[in-house]
């Protein structure tokens, strides 16, 4: 439990109008042995308040007639991390109970009635509290759900009790509490299968007590069921034999699924593209046209979710398990087919994809969630990593290294991923992740050692080649460059990532020809333009200014000469960059070279170039550029240093305990149940009026108190 609740050191601000009311209760939490109290006539008085000081446990009516309400209050302490351990109490009127959904959905974490509003109705109440949250160990979460269902069900709201329980267990997938808790409400509400269907995950996922649970629950002729939540599922593999015994069994699991089957990886690859919302991918390690490994390479590059793949096979090998692990490869199972031990599996991997359990699996969620851009969830995960018991110190390391490479800090991710390697952690991954900080940072010959240890360890990832071949160019190999494109080619010279590689080490080494012919052929070149630039940037931020004017040149010589709106796009930013760098003249030439008869946005951008260069010629002035003039998204001018990634960083030293959170710490802080149960709108929108705007508060030490919000004096004229 939590030790200020346990040991009764938490200081409690207590919010009530009336004096009696607010002595009453007052009393009734020294009674319970909390001694730290501080009592406010209004929740603007407490707003006040904790401007100045920190309150473990808040105690408050809505007053929802006032200038500021407790809704409001909840909506301000998220965005603050001083108040993310703070407990929130709601003491509500019988109509006031339908702002509960709302007050929920901003983190409260218990309620009670008004109508108890007696000294021993209070005691009995808030000693339920506190015996629900050592119950709950103080896990807040369980907590505030406990009172939530209290509210749901004396409100007859039986299917959104459900759903919320469902929301639950999709968060703590193998928790007693979340699982037992939705299992009880489908009985209870005659909802028998779904509550059959939830105690079958509960014995696949192993979740303790399950089966005195079951069988204080069944009848005689029931039995546990287990179901997949799959809608899309992907079978590769070419013995057709085993078409129809999988059809079958999935069936028998997966409710009106829709399972593709395909007998080479190429047809596999091409229904992907088509329908990249897969649910579970189940593949042979040894498939016509690609193979195993090539195919879920492919496959990681098509779908932006980690989509849970089983490789079905007794042909896997040793040196199969590197890639298998890079790759996110939830297990394999032999064939032939075991029906009990697969369904096991499928479900499991499912599970851990959706609601990572294990350090592994959330660490591989992080990655998603970062691809995505989702910070808020890769905080979440972040904070469920540092607090599982199996988790490391490497990896916590490795997975701040990360989100600062992704936020592009490559000095910081470069510290962190040498500390996660001394640490002992997983050598592939830690060594590929700071090759391409090094790589970032222009230090090719150390990029160069890294990924070529990383593919001495796992030597079938075909990026990990393309990147080991483009940092060989930088450094001036190029023998060994073109022998790393090659061996990259021999596994799948079709893939995106290794024609875009081939393309920008001819470009790098001089031979547009080959880059030009390279590009023709290439079914979309955004990606290499956009690595180009990408290159233009890292050399003139190390002030290489004219080594990134040649590279500049040398991708618009490699350009096919059909392609005017590439060539046009080139130049705009080409000349930005002369522009920017004061060399007008230059600047004119190149605006000039671009072509004006494009259907392209960069048309108009061009144009007005070309009048602001010469107006500043003509009267020998500064040229007015604005900051977002460069062509977006694969067109951004290399010489415009973005910060938006780096201003999203703690100002904290990289080496200092991975605790504190480092980039990944969040503006919004979850409390209770927030971003774990799903209250629709249509619950909450009754509160939308008490919300509209939000007062005026301003974190302050507590030194600046006097001249703050008096929040000394408030406390003695309402005490």
């Amino acid at each position: 439990m939590d030790s200020r609740f346990e040991d009764f050191s938490a200081k409690v601000l207590l919010v009530e109008s009336s004096g009696n009311v607010r002595g009453m209760i007052s009393d009734v939490i020294k009674s319970i042995g909390f001694s730290e109290i501080q009592s406010m006539d209004t929740v603007k008085s407490a707003l006040g308040y904790l401007e100045v000081e920190q309150a473990d446990w808040l105690i408050l009516p809505l007053q929802a007639d006032q200038p500021v309400n407790a809704l409001q209050l909840l909506s301000l302490i998220n965005k603050h991390e001083k108040f993310k351990s703070t407990v929130t109490t709601l003491l509500i009127d019988d109509n006031e109970t339908e702002h509960l959904p709302q007050a929920f959905h901003l983190g409260l974490t218990t309620w009670h009635p008004k109508s108890n509003l007696s000294k021993d109705g209070l005691i009995r109440e808030f000693k339920d509290f506190l015996d629900i949250f050592k119950q709950q160990n103080g896990n807040t979460v369980f907590t505030a759900f406990e009172f939530l269902q209290i509210y749901l069900r004396s409100a007859g709201k039986a299917d959104l009790l459900i759903e919320t329980c469902e929301d639950l267990v999709k968060a703590y997938p193998t928790s007693p509490f979340a699982v037992f808790n939705l299992a009880g409400n489908q009985f209870a509400l005659e909802k028998r299968e779904d509550a059959l269907k939830t105690l079958g995950q509960a014995k696949a996922s192993d979740v303790e007590g399950w089966e005195k649970f079951a069988k204080e629950h069944l009848n005689d002729d029931e039995e546990v069921q287990l179901s997949l939540p799959c809608k899309r599922i992907l079978v590769v593999d070419p013995d057709e034999s085993i078409h129809n015994h999988l059809k079958e069994t999935l069936l028998k699991y997966c409710d009106k699924a829709e399972i593709k089957f395909a007998i080479d990886g190429e047809s596999a690859v091409t229904w992907l593209q088509a329908n990249p919302g897969v649910d579970l991918v189940i593949q042979e390690w040894r498939i016509p046209k690609l193979t195993g490994h090539v195919f879920i390479q492919r496959l990681r590059k098509i779908t932006s979710r980690l989509v849970p793949v089983i490789v079905l096979s007794s042909l896997l090998k040793k040196d199969d398990v590197p890639i298998l692990n890079e790759m996110s490869v939830s297990t394999g199972v032999e064939k032939p087919l075991d029906e009990k031990i697969f369904i096991k599996a499928a479900f499991i991997a499912i599970q851990q994809h959706t609601s990572p359990t294990t350090p592994k699996w959330i660490e591989r969620k992080i990655q998603e969630r970062l691809s995505l851009n989702d910070l808020r969830a890769v905080e979440k995960l972040y904070r469920k990593l540092t607090e599982h018991p199996e988790s490391t110190e490497d990896l916590k390391l490795y997975v701040q290294a990360l989100r600062f490479y992704v936020a592009g800090d490559y000095e910081s991710a470069k510290v962190l991923s040498i500390k996660a390697i001394q640490l002992g952690g997983d050598q592939i991954k830690s060594f590929t992740l700071l090759g391409r900080c090094m790589a970032s940072l222009r230090e090719f010959d150390g990029a160069v050692k890294c990924f070529e240890r990383a593919h001495n360890l796992s030597p079938k990832n075909i990026e990990r080649l393309c990147e080991l071949a483009e940092a060989q160019i930088e450094a001036g190999q190029e023998d060994e460059a073109k022998e790393s494109l090659e061996a990259a080619k021999e596994m799948d010279a079709n893939n995106e990532s290794v024609q875009t590689a081939e393309a920008k080490v001819a470009i790098k080494s001089g031979d547009t020809e080959k880059a030009r012919e390279l590009m023709f052929h290439m079914g979309s070149i955004e990606q290499l333009i956009s690595d180009m630039n990408g290159s233009a940037v890292a050399l003139v931020r190390v002030g290489k200014f004219e080594e990134g004017v040649e590279l500049y040149n040398k991708t618009l010589d490699s350009v096919p000469a059909e392609d005017e709106i590439t060539k046009t796009r080139l130049l705009y930013n080409l000349a930005l960059a002369f522009a920017r760098k004061g060399d007008l003249p230059t600047a004119k030439m190149t605006a000039d070279r671009a072509s004006i008869e494009v259907d392209h946005t960069v048309k108009e951008k061009v144009i007005s170039l070309r009048s602001k260069l010469e107006k500043a010629l003509a009267t020998q002035s500064n040229v007015d550029l604005q900051t977002g003039e460069a062509v977006k998204t694969s067109d951004v001018n290399p010489w415009e240093v973005e910060t938006s990634g780096e201003a999203e960083l703690m100002e904290i030293d990289p080496t200092a305990k991975h605790e504190q959170s480092g980039p990944l710490k969040d503006s919004i802080f979850d409390h209770g149940i927030m971003g774990v149960v799903k209250l629709p709108e249509s619950s909450r929108s009754i509160s939308d009026s008490l919300l509209k705007e939000e007062p005026n508060f301003n974190l302050r030490s507590a030194i600046e108190r006097d001249e703050a919000m008096g929040a000394e004096k408030l406390t003695q004229d309402v005490g």
